[in-house]
C-alpha cells in the first residue's frame, strides 16, 4: 500500500481521471456522430418515400389530365349554394359561369382561389369535401366524364389579417351568386380507386374535408369495391362535428365502413355510445385497442400537434413511412436541422439583398416581412403557386413537398436557405 502514499500518487490519479474524461468524451462524440449518421439515413430515407409517393400520385393524375373539359388559369365559377355545417363551418357549392362541363377529380384533391384583398392578389387552397361524380373502381374514362358542381368547405380562421384573410371573407362576403376566379383542381394527396387494400382515415376537426371526399367515394363504389375501412373523427363537440351526421349514415348503410368518433371537450354527463364515441382526442392506444392489426394505409388530415404525434405513434408501432400520408393546411414548423445559422438572401427582381437567421421562418415569411410579393396559394408546399426560380444557391425544405418542383426553382413557403441564396423575386 506504500503506492498509495507516494508522492507520485496525485500525479497518477490526475492522469487516471483525464484518461476516463477522454474515454467518456471520445464515447460521446462517437454516440453523436452515430445519431447524426442515423438520422441522415432516416432523413434520405424518407426523402425516397415522398419521391416514390409524388412519382405515384403524378401517374395516378397523368390519367385525369386527358379530361377534354380541364382548364389552365383561373376560371369564373358562381356560387350556387352555401350550406352552414356547423358554428363556424360553411360549405360552397360552385358552378362554372359559362356552363361548360366540369373535370372529374381525384377523392383528395383541392380548389385554389384568387382574391383580390387590399390592393393584392391573395391565392388560397380548399379541399374539394364531396365524392368525384365517377364510381371508384370502374375504368378511368374520365375523358368522358363530367362533373356537375364542385363543393368547398371552410372553417372561419379568426383574424381578419394572416390566415384568415380568405376564410373571413368567404364566411363575411361570399353569398350565392357571387363571382370567383378559380383555378382547376389539383394536388397529390388523394386516394388510389384502384388499391383494395384496407384504410384507416385520421381526421381532426377542418381536416375532414378531404378524408370524407375519400371515404363517400369508396361508400359510392358499391358493392363491388368491399373496401375495408376505419374512420377516425376528432372533433370539440357534437356541436362542431363537420359532417358527423353524414359519416354516422354513411357507416349504418356500409358494413365496411368502421366510424369511431372522438370528442375533445364533450361536456360531463354527456351520453355516448360506447359502441362508436369515445372521450379524449385520437390517440395511438384507441387505434392499438381497435384495429386488429398495423397493415393499413393510413391517410390523416388534422392541426399540426396530432398529425405529428400520430406519425411518430405509428412509426413506434412499426408502420413504415410508405404507408402514411398527410395533408397539411398550413406548413408543419419543425425545429430547423441546419448548418446554416444565417444566410444572406437577394431578391434579383426586387434588387434588394438581406440576412436571413433561422428565426426568420421559410423564404416566402422572410419575403413578405420585407415586402417582397410572392405568389402562394396553400402555403404547405402542395398547390405550387409559391414556385420561384433561383439564380445561385441551395435550400433545404422544413417540410416535405406535396408537389413535384422544376428543376432549379424552390417552393419558397416550405423552403429555407442552405447556402447564400439569389432567388427570382
Amino acid at each position: 500500500m506504500d503506492w498509495i502514499t507516494s508522492p507520485m500518487w496525485p500525479r497518477i490519479a490526475v492522469g487516471f481521471a483525464f484518461a476516463a474524461l477522454a474515454a467518456f468524451l471520445m464515447a460521446a462524440i462517437r454516440q453523436r456522430s452515430l445519431r447524426l449518421a442515423a438520422q441522415r439515413q432516416r432523413d434520405h430515407d424518407e426523402r425516397q418515400v415522398w419521391r416514390l409517393r409524388l412519382d405515384a400520385a403524378a401517374a395516378l393524375l397523368k390519367r385525369n389530365e386527358s379530361n377534354t373539359y380541364s382548364w389552365s388559369g383561373f376560371r369564373k365559377f358562381t356560387v350556387s349554394e352555401r350550406h352552414e355545417e356547423c358554428a363556424g363551418v360553411v360549405s360552397f357549392t360552385l358552378l362554372p359561369h359559362d356552363r361548360r362541363p366540369l373535370p372529374s377529380y381525384l377523392p383528395g384533391q383541392f380548389l385554389t382561389f384568387k382574391i383580390k384583398h387590399q390592393h393584392q392578389v391573395i391565392r388560397r387552397c380548399y379541399s374539394l369535401s364531396d365524392a368525384p361524380d365517377y364510381p371508384i373502381g370502374n375504368p378511368r374514362t374520365s375523358s368522358i366524364l363530367q362533373q356537375p358542381s364542385y363543393r368547398v368547405t371552410i372553417k372561419r380562421i379568426e383574424g381578419p389579417e394572416g390566415p384568415g384573410i380568405c376564410s373571413n371573407y368567404f364566411h363575411d362576403q361570399v353569398q350565392v351568386g357571387t363571382i370567383l376566379d378559380v383555378a382547376a383542381p389539383s394536388g397529390y394527396f388523394v386516394l388510389d380507386p384502384e388499391d383494395p387494400r384496407p384504410v384507416v382515415f385520421l381526421a381532426a376537426g377542418i381536416g375532414v374535408t378531404p378524408l370524407f371526399s375519400m371515404v363517400r367515394s369508396i361508400c359510392n363504389s358499391g358493392r363491388s369495391h368491399q373496401r375495408e375501412v376505419w374512420f377516425f373523427l376528432g372533433i370539440r363537440d357534437r356541436e362542431h362535428g363537420v359532417f358527423r351526421e353524414s359519416l354516422e349514415q354513411l357507416a349504418h348503410t356500409h358494413d365496411n365502413l368502421n366510424l369511431h368518433i372522438c370528442y375533445s371537450q364533450l361536456p360531463m354527463g354527456t351520453p355516448i355510445d360506447r359502441r362508436f364515441e369515445h372521450r379524449g382526442r385520437i390517440s395511438i392506444d384507441l387505434l392499438k385497442q381497435l384495429l386488429p392489426a398495423n397493415n393499413y394505409s393510413y391517410l390523416m388530415c388534422g392541426p399540426e400537434s396530432m398529425m405529428t404525434g400520430m406519425r411518430s405513434a405509428l412509426r413506434d408501432w412499426g408502420v413504415p413511412d410508405d404507408d402514411i400520408q398527410q395533408e397539411v393546411f398550413s406548413a408543419i414548423r419543425q425545429p430547423l436541422r441546419t448548418t446554416t445559422p444565417t444566410a444572406k438572401v437577394t431578391f434579383a427582381k426586387s434588387d434588394m439583398t438581406c440576412v436571413w437567421n433561422a428565426e426568420e421562418g421559410s423564404i416566402l415569411d422572410f419575403a413578405t416581412a420585407h415586402g417582397i410579393v410572392i405568389d402562394s396559394g396553400c402555403r404547405a408546399g402542395s398547390c405550387g403557386s409559391c414556385m420561384t426560380a433561383i439564380r445561385s444557391g441551395e435550400v433545404d425544405y422544413v417540410s416535405h413537398p406535396g408537389t413535384s418542383i422544376e428543376d432549379g426553382s424552390c417552393l419558397t413557403c416550405i423552403a429555407v436557405p442552405k447556402t447564400d441564396l439569389i432567388i427570382d423575386a
